[in-house]
């Protein structure tokens, strides 16, 4: 996830401030609205700019070098919302990154998985997987991702759906989940899109490959 946003947030609402567990799922929540009601459970959310980013990362408290990423969550639906899942190295040395999902809330059906490296000559250069599928804000999806040093492999719901074999990271990489407003990915909200917005995650979970079990390569 690369781009320049037009969200913004006050000192009081710092993004990680921004997701708080309803009803057992991570939520994500944008929008100056006083309320948000997820499965029953009614959140105060205080007034303040008209949008606002959720953001939350395990940067300098985890990271990992290859293996599986698994995230169930709802994405949400409207223009100019922008839900994303993916990893950064921990040096926060950009590019490489992994991006699990990228949607534009105006097209939830269609699915962004990328993976980004740099070109000595070029510079940051890019490849993604384009899946046409479900409507993701209609209900939960499971979205996984497979990272060795050989390959990366996107799925959803088990299927999958894009793999690169080539400019693969090799670095520790850490965990970042976001839902902005914005930007040039998504484009601007308009009068159609709902506020507040939410991204629910309901569970996010990681297993390391171990060293014995790294797949030979460079992964260039």
């Amino acid at each position: 996830m690369r781009s320049s946003t037009t969200s913004c947030f006050p000192k009081r609402n710092r993004p990680s401030g921004r997701f708080e567990v309803l009803s057992g799922s991570l939520t994500a929540l944008v929008g100056d609205e006083e309320r948000v009601v997820s499965a029953g459970e009614t959140l105060v959310v205080p007034p303040g700019t008209p949008h606002q980013r959720g953001t939350i990362t395990t940067h300098e408290k985890f990271a990992f070098t290859f293996g599986r990423v698994i995230v169930r969550a709802r994405l949400p639906r409207g223009q100019g919302l922008w839900p994303a899942f993916w990893l950064l190295p921990e040096s926060r040395e950009w590019p490489p990154e992994i991006d699990l999902f990228e949607v534009r809330g105006q097209a939830p059906a269609v699915l962004h998985q990328t993976v980004h490296w740099r070109d000595p000559e070029r510079g940051p250069r890019f490849e993604t997987a384009q899946h046409i599928g479900p409507d993701l804000s209609a209900g939960f999806h499971e979205f996984r991702v497979d990272w060795s040093s050989d390959a990366i492999i996107w799925y959803l719901d088990e299927a999958e759906t894009g793999r690169v074999t080539r400019r693969i990271p090799i670095v520790p990489m850490y965990l970042n989940a976001a839902l902005a407003v914005g930007g040039d990915f998504a484009g601007e909200p308009d009068t159609s899109t709902p506020f507040p917005a939410v991204l629910e995650i309901d569970y996010v979970r990681v297993f390391q490959l171990k060293p014995e079990r790294f797949p030979l390569g460079s992964g260039k």
